[in-house]
């Protein structure tokens, strides 16, 4: 974990910047008593807001939307991780059965 002025460091942005995703809660570092922690994922974040901001020219009317968005994406690409693990573990005739169903509902337009 790094502090506030250590992400700001690294990503090259001046502290009010991210303290300004921080207040929109864009970002979310931990909180301490003395100070804001965060962990990479939240430097990443900050970096992919300052992409979709420069490159983007997502306005921050906007952003919350497109976060939310984002996040359903990767909350969905974890989803279906799990769920092939569980397709994967499971015999090889029940692994064809769905398999099946799932191309039949392809062919369907389901």
């Amino acid at each position: 974990m790094k502090k506030l002025e250590e992400i700001a460091g690294i990503l090259n942005i001046e502290v009010n910047i991210i303290e300004s995703y921080v207040e929109k809660k864009w970002v979310l570092p931990i909180n301490s008593e003395s100070e804001s922690m965060f962990h990479d994922v939240d430097a990443a974040r900050i970096r992919l807001i300052m992409d979709l901001e420069n490159f983007f020219a997502i306005k921050p009317d906007s952003m919350d939307l497109v976060l939310d968005l984002i996040d359903q994406i990767y909350g969905l690409r974890a989803y279906i991780q799990k769920m092939a693990h569980a397709i994967d573990t499971q015999p090889k005739n029940i692994q064809a059965e769905i398999f099946t169903i799932m191309s039949m509902n392809e062919e369907d337009g389901k």
